[in-house]
């Protein structure tokens, strides 16, 4: 591309993407210049709301009336982050030790006698043969037997190799339904 605005050589912040280590950088040196939560944003490429939580995430608080006022700190503010996202996932159900009864079960059918993932679940909650905390979901088993964390290849559920992997949503698009909508009622 010869232009000089071209648009793949722009550094735009795309809405909804966290903060780096970077941005945490760029908020921490604009706030101590004394810039507002506005300009920051503005040089970040951010909400102000972000701005202001980050900043209240990466000060610590005050212990006493005396001696400075504790700054904000990109790094704090960073394993601040850390520790929040690490605490945000929902922890996997097979993981725990209440499954692996089932597991164990799931594994012996499924080797001895083929069953399918989605057997192994039905026949196991409709003869209410574990509780149901122990039953994990069959997209939860699929997943795990994807990501080898289950004691099965997936050669030995021939039925894996033709699931799903990921669900394709179809999008329509309602200003183009609204606008055939519109024109199929205008001709009638």
């Amino acid at each position: 591309m010869d232009h000089i605005h071209s648009n793949t050589i722009e550094d735009v912040r795309t809405p909804g993407r966290h903060l780096s280590l970077e941005e945490r950088g760029m908020i921490q040196a604009l706030h101590r210049q004394g810039h507002s939560l506005r300009d920051i944003a503005a040089a970040v490429g951010c909400a102000h709301t972000t701005v202001f939580y980050e900043l209240r995430r990466g000060t610590p608080e005050r212990k006493s009336k005396h001696g400075r006022a504790p700054q904000y700190m990109a790094k704090r503010g960073q394993q601040s982050y850390a520790k929040n996202r690490k605490n945000s996932r929902k922890p996997c159900k097979i993981d725990h030790d209440d499954c692996e009864p089932f597991i164990q079960w799931m594994v012996e059918r499924v080797r001895l006698e083929r069953w399918s993932l989605d057997a192994c679940v039905g026949y196991a909650r409709l003869n209410k043969l574990f509780t149901p905390e122990q039953i994990p979901c069959t997209k939860t088993l699929y997943n795990m037997l994807w990501s080898n964390k289950l004691p099965l290849s997936l050669f030995e559920v021939p039925r894996a190799l033709r699931h799903k992997r990921h669900r394709k949503w179809v999008v329509n698009c309602k200003l183009n339904l609204n606008t055939h909508n519109q024109e199929t009622h205008s001709i009638a």
